[in-house]
């Protein structure tokens, strides 16, 4: 299967672009520079230059799209610049015959944080628990608006051509060294918070993005993934009377180890985590 992976440099792309090449997937990469590593080949291509994306996305099985701007730019550019982006991938892959498009979305759709946010209250103001792929999107700021944009972009595209689109509201990615802390952190940030302690190894990224492509998946989905545990270091009743004692369950049963349902992604795709965010 030949893949077209975009935002390649950075550190989670590199890492995706080496992972599903060594799994045995013909893997392009590309971004705004060439890849410093040369074992996956890498294009130089700037997402808003709509003639060379659709130039460059041809004869692919799958687009797994991840090159957007972070939370931390100008919100009009943020969000303008992301939604050209995707509306130029999502496009030139619908041109191109491309049968699977992941794209990277952000749980930041659920409960936004950092620059540019817009909130009410501190307060985290999930509607329910556990959270899981259908729990609706309440972004707040230009960031996650872009990425929930994007999301109805591919829905769109995945109901007039014949694409297998998936939407991953990713957490947090962290490298699986860096899951566990050694001592207690000193205080909890509002990031954490704001994302129900989620958290998801480039591991478990990699095997979940294999998982999907090898699949069929029909029409368009979100998937809401997350690993083992809960990034935070106490216990989940700690967490739950500690953050979210206001907010009600769907069901009488708490879960053990994580606020977020998985049971979709593991029945439609039979994946789970590997690695954990934090021992408790």
């Amino acid at each position: 299967m030949k893949i077209f992976i975009t935002g390649a440099t950075g550190n989670v792309g590199s890492y995706l672009c080496k992972a599903l090449s060594d799994k045995g997937f013909d893997v392009v990469g590309s971004d705004r520079r060439q890849a410093d590593d040369k074992t996956v080949s890498s294009l130089e291509l700037n997402l808003l230059d709509w003639e060379a994306t659709e130039k460059t996305i041809q004869n692919f099985d799958a687009v797994i799209h991840f090159g957007n701007h972070s939370y931390t730019g100008h919100p009009q550019t943020v969000f303008n610049e992301n939604c050209a982006m995707n509306m130029n991938v999502f496009q030139a892959a619908a041109h191109a015959g491309v049968r699977k498009v992941i794209f990277a979305s952000s749980i930041q759709v659920l409960a936004s944080e950092g620059p540019g946010t817009v909130l009410q209250t501190e307060e985290p103001d999930f509607p329910s628990f556990p959270l899981d792929s259908h729990t609706p999107a309440k972004p707040s700021n230009s960031y996650a608006l872009s990425k929930k944009t994007g999301e109805d972009m591919l829905s769109y595209f995945s109901s007039l051509y014949p694409i297998e689109g998936t939407a991953l509201r990713l957490p947090t990615m962290i490298p699986p060294k860096h899951m566990k802390r050694e001592h207690p952190p000193s205080n909890i940030g509002l990031t954490w918070i704001r994302q129900a302690f989620a958290a998801l190894s480039f591991v478990d990224t990699a095997n979940l993005l294999e998982c999907i492509l090898k699949s069929t998946l029909p029409g368009f989905r979100i998937y809401l993934p997350a690993a083992k545990r809960q990034r935070a270091y106490l216990s989940i009743e700690e967490v739950i009377e500690r953050y979210y004692s206001h907010i009600p369950w769907k069901t009488p049963d708490k879960p053990k180890d994580r606020l977020i349902d998985i049971s979709r992604i593991k029945d439609e795709i039979n994946w789970e985590p590997e690695d954990e965010a934090e021992l408790y």
